[in-house]
């Protein structure tokens, strides 16, 4: 069925080629959509836990036995390396596995009430799914965080209402896919989820409609804290932008922290959040850890992520490349000098091992989300 909004195009990073072409959802489609999750919760609420674990349990199965599909797609819409996409199937599955696990353990407690002037009484605490969760996912991990969204949401007695990227939906429409199947089996109610690619205004009533429960966005600072102020009384969770920092003391173990930090760097050419962006170093091991870094850095096998020997694909697109390479040459221009890498071919971008810049830098106080590596002495 179209979806009645403008058509989506999913594109491999590395070459740019079409991959996938999808019509994107109408603010109608959205609307009958949050219809359809609001009816769906109304019935699934009343679902006794061990067939909610039954759901998730069998979404899991579906999802394990798609493996290598959901690692090529989740290649070909991100342009992660497809090592790091097996994994992130693996970590989806037991998501999938885990929540299911944490359905029969969802408590309640008794509280005494007797403290003052009442005697015999007491009160019960109860948790009570709260309604349709939107779930507002990145492109950084297609399939890992909308299973991190999805399966808990599920697992509470909640409908869920997915918006990917625009730039990876592929891969939530497989966990869509994948619930629906297990829900169908289990004679359970389609609507409890719907994933809905569509352009940011079509998904304005995720945030304002007030039938959406609840709001779960991952991306950018700037985006979730713009979202918080128009999403009323929904309740809101928000997993926003990093600059993760790392300190390697005097006493630190230095060959493992430097094979640590360059994994941690250049993963996914530096795309996700917990990304290892700054490293603080001793200065009686900074010069030694800093030729460890731009070993491994060098030893990098960058290319193609359909290949199983690449370790850093592309990154998002050529703009995000040229974007990195001007933060770059900022902190150049003001002193900063690059130990390794600093190049960019296309979208493809050099690990990057950096020194001698200044605080106020963006790629040192702003997330760079790029395989570039700031090290500095104490």
């Amino acid at each position: 069925m179209s979806g009645g909004g403008p058509p989506i195009e999913v594109r491999f990073p590395y070459t740019g080629e079409r991959v996938s072409w999808l019509s994107g959802v109408s603010r109608q489609v959205m609307d009958e959509a949050i219809a359809g999750a609001l009816a769906a919760f109304e019935e699934y609420k009343m679902v006794p836990a061990h067939r909610r674990a039954s759901l998730l349990y069998a979404a899991a199965e579906i999802l394990e036995g798609r493996e290598d599909e959901l690692a090529r797609e989740i290649t070909l819409e991100s342009g992660k390396a497809i090592s790091e996409s097996r994994v992130e199937c693996r970590q989806a599955v037991s998501t999938f596995r885990v929540a299911a696990e944490e359905v029969v353990r969802i408590e309640g407690e008794t509280v005494p009430l007797d403290g003052v002037e009442t005697e015999g009484m007491h009160g019960d605490v109860r948790r009570f799914p709260m309604g349709p969760v939107a779930a507002i996912t990145p492109f950084g991990s297609p399939l890992g965080i909308v299973a991190h969204k999805v399966a808990p949401a599920l697992a509470a007695g909640n409908s869920v209402l997915v918006k990917p990227s625009p730039s990876t939906p592929l891969s939530a429409l497989s966990v869509g896919r994948a619930v629906l199947d297990a829900a169908s089996a289990l004679e359970l109610p389609t609507g409890l989820i719907s994933v809905l690619p569509c352009a940011d205004d079509a998904a304005e009533p995720l945030v304002t409609d007030p039938r959406v429960r609840v709001l779960s966005f991952t991306g950018s600072s700037r985006v979730g804290w713009a979202l918080r102020s128009l999403a009323g009384q929904k309740r809101v969770m928000l997993e926003l932008s990093g600059n993760c920092a790392v300190i390697v003391h005097k006493d630190g173990e230095i060959e493992r922290a430097a094979e640590r930090c360059a994994q941690g760097a250049f993963l996914f050419a530096g795309q996700h959040c917990a990304s290892v962006q700054r490293i603080y170093a001793h200065e009686s091991i900074a010069d030694a850890l800093m030729r460890l870094l731009v070993a491994h850095a060098q030893r990098v096998t960058i290319g193609d992520p359909r290949d199983d020997e690449t370790h850093v694909g592309p990154m998002r697109s050529e703009h995000e490349a040229k974007r990195a390479a001007e933060w770059l040459d900022e902190a150049v221009e003001a002193g900063a000098q690059v130990l390794c890498g600093g190049r960019h071919d296309g979208p493809v971008f050099q690990p990057t091992v950096v020194t001698g810049t200044q605080h106020h830098l963006r790629i040192v106080c702003e997330e760079v989300f790029a395989p570039i590596v700031v090290v500095e002495r104490y």
